[in-house]
């Protein structure tokens, strides 16, 4: 413990159960959080719940909160409010009871607001100078909540026991982040166990895909999440030629030539083990039902209707009837001896909403399958839904957009036709929920797309569908430009990092290899900005490998994916993980032969 700090100094606080209260008022002294807060505007306290579920040190303790508020109200500042924002708990008005902040908060009379509900909106942030950095981490924009513009906010810090957004393979083919796994076995009654060196242990029941020591990858039972404390230790990031990257404690192992390594003892062009293939056996999958189009559940029999001089009111409930049950309006009308404009007003007047807003003749398949996959890569390529529900689709290859179209018809009951030579567009708000269950949700655009977690349940043939639509959008398959390496490659680029990682492991299930990195390019409408895209590529014999599972609509495409075949391509960057004794003496002698020029002859 010390005195206020001074410049160039920091204070260092050791406290007890018994002086807490005290001594997080006498931090937010040392901080000179008067000098900082303004007494005028309302002081609202960011609350952090990381998990929904009480975890130490995870989400903001509520000793903390009670030492600051009651500071602050001592202080004179009596306008306070708690802050809760959106984040990998299911809701924070439970994670608020469970980590007993709702107490602190009733027993100081601070009420709470959640920005992450519909009454409260969010709006871009324009600084009044440049950003350095956020403006590249997020292209889309940066947005923040417009209720706390003009207050006072002290943010309550938390530490993360884990990365959230690390992410592991389940045995059923689906990618899950730790800290998702950690909060559902603490939410199926996993009790966090500590052990005397300061580790903590969580029961766990997941099964997860790993790497044996005969370096064969599949399901293993997991037993426990583990945590080991830093305790001044670093963290270390691997990424790989291929662009994968992991965090990692310095004592986390890798395979190797050599054997297993620690990551501290890794070097820059060290070789480790990657999976050439991710062995799941998938099923196809239910897909969630569309809602009704009867939105109000409008029964006709119980409207109240007057009859009038034209339609009694037996006939109006008749013409109702059959507008809810999906006839057209002209054909309703023919066949009632009626103008279209009197069919439109009862149907309006029984308080039934337009069918052009809610599309409701549309259909959904009730199972995945390859055409339902092909589709959906279509749209992860070159579509987009806006906020009204528009499913819009640009592409000018014929025979894509013929492919696309009666795909259309035939999975969703819906015609569409490419207007301007290009684009198509329909609109549905049953099939707009129906996708946002499916992890799509408006405005589903460029930045900020993905694929849908449902697929990596599914076979390999429907993800080999999924790809071959996204291939036929996004991707260009070229022959190398350099005249001494004559080989193929399939290339594609997106703004969203998330759909690109995805596709990368994608490919891994169907055993290719590929190459994720980032560029940047210039924007078109600006001659300094720059954007950030993100590249898929695969080369050599991945590529034959992926076109045995692939069969693309573009002509021009399949032809280039099928000339790859045409080329032998030898690699030298896979390794096998042999003993590092023998691969040590193999590296020694083909150095040894190909200083020598010694050539071995043909083989049969």
């Amino acid at each position: 413990m010390s005195d206020f700090p001074g410049k160039g100094k920091v204070a260092v606080i050791k406290t007890s159960p018994e002086t807490v209260l005290q001594d997080v008022e006498r931090v937010m002294e040392l901080a000179g959080f008067r000098e900082a807060l303004p007494k005028g505007p309302t002081t609202a306290l960011k609350i952090n719940i990381s998990w929904q579920t009480w975890y130490p040190a995870c989400s903001s303790t509520p000793w903390q909160i009670e030492g600051v508020g009651l500071a602050l109200k001592k202080a004179g500042y009596t306008d306070l409010v708690g802050v809760h924002n959106d984040t990998v708990v299911v809701d924070a008005r439970d994670g608020e009871f469970n980590n007993k902040h709702r107490f602190v908060t009733d027993k100081l009379g601070i009420p709470c607001i959640y920005l992450y509900e519909e009454q409260f909106e969010w709006f871009e942030y324009k600084p009044k100078r440049p950003f350095l950095v956020l403006d590249k981490v997020y292209p889309q924009g940066v947005f923040i909540p417009k209720a706390l513009v003009g207050k006072n906010i002290v943010h309550l810090p938390t530490v993360k026991c884990v990365h959230p957004d690390t992410e592991v393979v389940l045995a059923d083919g689906t990618l899950a982040c730790i800290a998702d796994l950690v909060e559902g076995a603490l939410k199926e009654g996993g009790v966090a166990l500590l052990d005397h060196d300061g580790d903590t242990r969580i029961p766990a029941r997941a099964a997860l895909l790993s790497l044996s020591d005969g370096g064969t990858l599949g399901p293993q039972a997991t037993r426990y999440f583990w945590r080991t404390p830093l305790n001044g230790r670093k963290i270390w990031r691997i990424r790989t030629k291929t662009g994968r990257e992991v965090k990692v404690s310095s004592e986390h192992p890798f395979l190797t030539p050599q054997g297993w390594q620690r990551a501290a003892t890794l070097h820059v062009k060290d070789r480790i083990a990657i999976p050439r293939r991710i062995l799941v056996n998938g099923v196809r999958q239910s897909l969630p039902a569309l809602s009704s189009p009867n939105r109000k559940q409008i029964d006709p029999d119980t409207l109240p209707l007057k009859g009038g001089r034209r339609f009694s009111a037996d006939t109006q409930r008749e013409i109702v009837r059959a507008y809810l049950s999906g006839e057209e309006v002209k054909q309703i009308a023919e066949a009632h001896r009626a103008s279209i404009t009197s069919v439109k007003r009862i149907i309006q007047q029984a308080g039934v909403e337009p069918r052009q807003q809610r599309n409701w003749a549309v259909t959904a398949p009730m199972q995945t399958s390859p055409d339902f996959w092909r589709w959906v890569g279509y749209f992860a390529a070159e579509g987009y839904l806006s906020p009204k529900n528009y499913f819009v689709m640009v592409n000018s290859d014929p025979a894509i957009q013929a492919d696309y179209a009666a795909l259309t018809h035939q999975l969703f009951n819906t015609e569409v036709t490419f207007e301007r030579g290009k684009e198509a567009k329909f609109r549905s708000d049953q099939l707009a929920e129906f996708f946002a269950q499916l992890g799509w949700s408006a405005p589903l655009k460029a930045e900020n797309k993905r694929v849908p977690p449902l697929l990596f349940k599914c076979t390999n043939e429907e993800i080999a569908a999924f790809l071959a639509g996204y291939f036929d959008g996004d991707a260009t398959i070229a022959s190398s430009s350099n005249p001494n390496k004559h080989s193929y490659a399939l290339v594609v680029s997106s703004k969203s990092e998330r759909l690109i990682k995805e596709a990368q492991y994608l490919l891994a299930r169907l055993g290719v290899v590929s190459f994720k990195k980032h560029i940047w390019n210039k924007v078109a409408s600006s001659a300094m900005a720059k954007r950030c895209y993100h590249t898929l590529s695969v080369y050599s014999e991945d590529l034959i490998r992926l076109a045995s599972h692939l069969r693309l609509q573009s002509r021009h495409k399949q032809k280039q994916l099928e000339a790859a075949f045409t080329i032998h391509h030898d690699t030298n960057w896979d390794t096998s993980p042999l003993p590092g004794r023998i691969f040590n003496t193999s590296v020694l002698n083909l150095a040894y032969l190909k200083e020598n020029s010694v050539n071995f002859p043909a083989q049969r």
